[in-house]
């Protein structure tokens, strides 16, 4: 099974999204988790009409404007359960048909302020504080843990870190 998670500008366009498609088939993923989508539901109907016919998809788009993140799989070679959708974050089950090897699946985009971003830390500690199964956690958190991670831009502070790195720390998660 191979699994993809990309934050694409500009994926609205239809070269983008031409693109992703064809990497998707060349690379053959069987999931695909896409962030800054700026699709409308309208535009996500046709867009998967028309790339990516056959796959199902889940969003977050009634949670938050602006199509944050959106998660699209091959139903032949994915079972995805939903298990919950926020403004920051997907929950699913992820089964792989084909060896039945199974994760739980956190998809993340974390907002750009700290303070919004808090949301996301606390429900990250609720879903991984219990767990009994694989989880694999990816997204764009919108955060960095060390203060040396930042090159070029405005400097970082301890007080911006802060949050990111307690969850990784209280959930045991290693940085790959």
């Amino acid at each position: 099974m191979r699994v993809a998670f990309w934050n694409i500008r500009g994926f609205h366009l239809p070269l983008k999204q031409k693109g992703v498609e064809a990497l998707a088939r060349k690379r053959e993923f069987g999931l695909l988790a896409v962030l800054e989508t700026k699709l409308s539901v309208s535009k996500l109907k046709d867009f998967m009409c028309r790339r990516f016919r056959g796959w199902k998809q889940v969003n977050n788009f009634a949670s938050h404007a602006g199509g944050r993140i959106l998660i699209l799989f091959d139903p032949l070679k994915i079972q995805l359960e939903t298990l919950e959708v926020c403004s920051q974050v997907i929950h699913c089950r992820v089964v792989c048909k084909v060896s039945s090897t199974s994760f739980l699946g956190s998809f993340v985009y974390g907002f750009h302020s700290i303070v919004a971003r808090r949301g996301l830390w606390e429900n990250l500690t609720r879903w991984g504080g219990s767990l009994s199964e694989p989880w694999l956690l990816m997204g764009d958190f919108n955060s960095i843990l060390r203060l040396e991670e930042r090159v070029g831009g405005a400097g970082v502070t301890h007080y911006q870190i802060t949050d990111f790195a307690d969850c990784c720390e209280r959930l045991g998660l290693s940085d790959l």
